[in-house]
């Protein structure tokens, strides 16, 4: 899936109101800036997928979960070599959200640290994530997940979701108490 086709899929699921699936709303908080640009931006197709995912974004579910449980405090997008982009967002307090597009492997990710209500289940949160970033999701199999450690974070499990669309990939990451710690969303194409 290229990114400008990930970026209208996605945008589709946001106009739709797919993002807002669940309980969580977008709180009144003052709108947020656009994000500090790092690296060179060598081409005005990037600078433009960059303004469209920062257009997009506050309306996914990881982000309004992140929004909820904290302030947002900054934004950066960091433009790498042939039209890489990263966009990193912090909250105050440990929530954070990154999200990754590269047009060469047609691949994009999101990556969530995100805190969730006591009531909310994070395989829900993954499939409101899944349906938002990839309109009608990319059939991630909830029946048979894959339990792995995480190779140098002790005590880190990752609970992986297998796709059956372009590589996807839903990653549900746990600590050694089984308190989530957050999302891995990626895809390629």
């Amino acid at each position: 899936m290229s990114l400008s086709t990930y970026l209208t899929v996605l945008s589709l699921g946001a106009t739709l109101g797919m993002a807002n699936v669940g309980t969580v709303q977008a709180s009144p908080r003052a709108a947020l800036p656009v994000c500090a640009a790092a690296g060179n931006q060598s081409s005005l197709a990037g600078a433009q997928d960059a303004k469209e995912i920062q257009r997009i974004i506050p309306t996914h579910p990881f982000f309004l979960r992140a929004a909820a449980g904290s302030r947002f405090q900054s934004c950066t997008v960091r433009f790498e070599s042939e039209g890489r982009l990263e966009l990193q967002y912090r909250f105050r307090g440990e929530e954070s959200l990154r999200v990754v597009s590269d047009p060469r492997l047609e691949h994009t990710s999101i990556t969530a640290a995100i805190r969730l209500a006591r009531d909310e289940q994070a395989e829900t949160i993954l499939l409101q994530a899944e349906r938002a970033s990839y309109g009608s999701g990319c059939g991630l199999d909830m029946a048979h997940p894959q339990k792995q450690a995480v190779k140098g974070e002790a005590g880190i499990s990752e609970t992986v979701y297998q796709g059956s669309a372009c590589n996807c990939r839903g990653t549900i990451r746990r600590d050694a108490k089984s308190k989530l710690t957050g999302f891995v969303l990626s895809m390629a194409c």
